[in-house]
């Protein structure tokens, strides 16, 4: 099973907004808290969750 982003249409993440990254290892799930808005959560298989959480540190700058 692939990897899924789900979310409304027209939503795209605005790595400048995000103000917080929740980190759960044990279900594989990323949550970005924005500055406004929803927060996006990120579900995403085990064999992709370590490149995905990398991706996200980088675009984000954040540490957790």
């Amino acid at each position: 099973m692939g990897s899924a982003l789900l979310m409304r249409t027209g939503d795209a993440i605005d790595w400048q907004e995000v103000r917080k990254v929740e980190v759960e290892p044990r279900q594989y799930l990323l949550t970005l808290h924005r500055k406004s808005g929803s927060p996006f959560l990120l579900f995403y298989p085990p064999e992709h969750f370590a490149t995905v959480r990398e991706i996200v540190q980088a675009q984000t700058a954040l540490r957790w």
